[in-house]
């Protein structure tokens, strides 16, 4: 799934993905995290779904410390957003 993912969200930084088959390079028009191709936009959708998943984990996790583990993973997508004010941080980009 991650493969198929990176497929379709990388641009300038796109890899030889049929390797060592091929070293043809998708260059898909969406990026994840660049935002002269559309990174802003999907930044932002990325970050809903963590806070989704995050309420509706905690939603069907009732005890303690399964919510915890929950919130402390997602804390390691959003604090580095809400730190540095932004989505380039999360991909070494800035």
């Amino acid at each position: 799934m991650h493969a198929a993912t990176d497929f379709v969200t990388h641009h300038d930084d796109a890899r030889r993905q049929f390797w060592p088959v091929s070293d043809w390079v998708f260059r898909s028009p969406v990026s994840y995290w660049d935002p002269n191709y559309y990174g802003g936009i999907i930044g932002v959708v990325e970050l809903g779904l963590v806070l989704f998943a995050t309420v509706f984990l905690c939603w069907r996790h009732q005890k303690l410390w399964q919510r915890v583990v929950i919130v402390i993973l997602a804390a390691v997508f959003v604090v580095p957003v809400i730190v540095t004010g932004g989505f380039h941080g999360l991909h070494g980009m800035g």
